[in-house]
C-alpha cells in the first residue's frame, strides 16, 4: 500500500501546476538538450566525406573558317585603277568579283588619262583587300601593281609586261 501511494504522489506531481520558476528552468534544460544534440549532430556531419563532382570539360566548339564563310558588314572601299585600255579593266573587274568577300562593285568612273575608280562592297579591311587582288588576280601579259591604299581606299596599276630586250 505504501507503494501505491507513493506512486500517486508522484504522479501527482506530475499533474500539478508548474509554476513560471520552474517552467523557465525546464524551458532553459530543453534548449541546452537541443543544443547539445544540434551540436553533435553538426560535428558529426564535418568528418563525413564530401561528395566530389566531377569537373567540367568545355568542349570547345570548332574554329570558323573565316575564308569560307565571311561574317560582317560590307564596307565600301574606292578602288582606283590605272588600265590600258577598257578591255583590261573589265577582265579585272571579272576578277576581283570572284573574290570571296567582295560583295558588289560599281564602276564610277573610267578614263585612260586618268585613274578609274570603282566602288567596291568589301567584307574586311583595304589591307587586306589589297593582299587578295595580290594573290588571286592574274591577267596573263600584264602586271599588277598595289600603289597605295589607306583606310577607304586602294589604287591598283595594271602595266603590260615590259618586253624583254636581246642581249648580243
Amino acid at each position: 500500500m505504501l507503494e501505491v501511494n507513493q506512486v500517486l504522489k508522484e504522479e501527482g506531481r506530475k499533474n500539478r501546476k508548474v509554476s513560471g520558476r520552474e517552467r523557465r528552468e525546464m524551458t532553459k534544460e530543453k534548449s541546452i538538450v537541443f543544443m547539445l544534440s544540434l551540436i553533435i549532430t553538426l560535428s558529426g556531419c564535418a568528418t563525413t566525406p564530401r561528395v566530389k563532382r566531377e569537373p567540367k570539360i568545355k568542349v570547345a566548339s570548332p574554329p570558323v573558317q573565316r575564308d569560307t564563310v565571311p561574317s560582317g558588314i560590307p564596307v565600301s572601299v574606292l578602288v582606283k585603277v590605272k588600265a590600258p585600255n577598257y578591255r583590261i579593266l573589265n577582265v579585272f573587274k571579272k576578277a576581283l568579283s570572284k573574290i570571296k568577300r567582295v560583295r558588289n562593285i560599281y564602276q564610277k568612273k573610267f578614263s585612260l588619262s586618268q585613274d578609274s575608280e570603282l566602288e567596291v562592297r568589301y567584307i574586311g579591311s583595304t589591307e587586306k583587300l589589297a593582299d587578295e587582288i595580290m594573290s588571286e588576280i592574274h591577267i596573263p601579259e600584264f602586271v599588277l601593281e598595289i600603289i597605295e591604299f589607306d583606310q577607304t581606299s586602294v589604287t591598283v596599276n595594271i602595266a603590260p609586261v615590259p618586253a624583254e630586250q636581246e642581249s648580243y
